[in-house]
């Protein structure tokens, strides 16, 4: 009877955990496009990065991306050869935010 009580109270802790740590979660896509063609950027790395710890994903051949984070301020950053560096700050605390973002291309200086 005791491990029983043991077997469903754990159950009913874990249900509950999980339940609560969905809610705080938040969805974050868009698409990643090249800002003079305006066509999408296919494998760019993104970094969503806050005081507790961050999360990468890439974008698809089409320049798509959508990821779950944590419901706060984070930190947002792209890399993707052959264009700058993009920061910004998105701050899912609805459930879901979209963020469309235009790459630019590196200018390269050559010279002396």
């Amino acid at each position: 009877m005791n491990r029983l009580f043991l077997l469903l109270a754990s159950i009913f802790w874990v249900s509950t955990a999980s339940a609560q740590r969905g809610r705080d979660l938040g969805w974050v896509q868009g698409t990643v496009v090249d800002a003079s063609t305006n066509e999408g950027l296919p494998f760019v790395r993104i970094i969503f990065s806050s005081s507790t710890g961050a999360d990468t994903t890439v974008t698809d051949f089409d320049g798509f991306y959508l990821i779950r984070t944590p419901k706060r301020k984070l930190a947002l950053r792209l890399d993707h050869t052959g264009y700058e560096t993009y920061r910004s700050e998105v701050d899912p605390k609805d459930r879901i935010i979209f963020h469309d973002i235009a790459l630019s291309s590196v200018k390269l200086k050559l010279g002396n």
